[in-house]
Formats: structure tokens, sequence, C-alpha cells
């Protein structure tokens, strides 16, 4: 979560080691819109180590401010905004219906959906969306958006009719 604006990033990885990896990833991207991560806060985990140490391996000059242990209201934005994800996400998969054994196959997606929704809101009066405040421009999927779990019809480009 980016402090000034509060725009979220989510990303669903199968193992914590691969945290480093996509941290990294998500750093070069936003380097090449000329945005420049400065610092990163987070606990003191071993993940968090090690993306520490590929950082300063890659020399992007980022510096690392770390919380104590068991103090999540240190982070106190990003803990709260946790919840508030999970929230929606119970709310978009119990609004759309869906069996229990789908719930849990659909969750990631549906977490996906939670942030970019989050990052188009406005939640104050006269402020802009955070996609809006992060990047200049207004978020293009914003005239797209559909409820979770509305039934559609996907097209495979691949498929000829004869």
């Amino acid at each position: 979560m980016d402090d000034c604006t509060g725009f979220l990033w989510s990303r669903f990885l199968q193992h914590k080691s691969d945290t480093a990896d996509e941290v990294i990833k998500i750093i070069k991207q936003l380097k090449t819109t000329s945005i420049a991560v400065k610092y990163i806060r987070c606990d003191n985990a071993g993940e968090n180590q090690t993306l520490k140490n590929q950082c300063n391996k890659e020399g992007l000059g980022i510096t690392f401010e770390y919380t104590a242990c068991s103090t999540p209201q240190h982070n106190g934005q990003i803990e709260r905004m946790f919840q508030t994800l999970y929230g929606r996400i119970k709310s978009m998969v119990n609004e759309a219906g869906l069996p229990g054994y789908l719930r849990t196959g659909v969750w990631a997606e549906a977490a996906n959906m939670g942030v970019l929704w989050e990052n188009a809101i406005v939640h104050d009066k006269g402020q802009l969306p955070a996609f809006t405040q992060f990047y200049g421009t207004d978020p293009k999927y914003v005239n797209n958006l559909h409820p979770f779990g509305k039934m559609g019809i996907s097209v495979d480009p691949k498929f000829k009719q004869i």
C-alpha cells in the first residue's frame, strides 16, 4: 500500500519465499513509469529479510523500516485494509450465491476485484480515487465493472466456427 495515496497492489503467491521476486517485479515496473520506491515498511520476518537482501543486490536503494514483532498497530493502515478487503470478499462471494466448493476456487479473483474497486473508490468528498492520485490518470477499468459472480460469456478467439 502506498502511504501517500492509499493505492494497493495485490499478488497471490504459492509460497512466502516467492515474495521478494514478486515485490522486486512491482518495484521495477513502477520504475518504468518514473515512480521510485524509497521506503518499504514491513515486519522483520524472514521473507522480508530476503527482500531487503535482493533489493540491495539489485542496487535499488530502498530503505527498509521494520516494525516490532506482534505489533500490527504499527502498520495500522494496511492492517485495517486487510480486514476491509476480507469483508468485501466475503460479501462478494455471498452475494454471488456461489456454492462452497466454488468459493475457495474464486477467492483470489474476488480479492483482486476488491483491490481494483478499492483503488477506484472516492472515500472523501473532493478527493480523487487512489488510482488517480497515484498514476495521475483515471482508471479505464471502471467503465467495465460488473457485479462479482455475474454470469457471462467468454469468447475463445482460437475457436473458428464453420
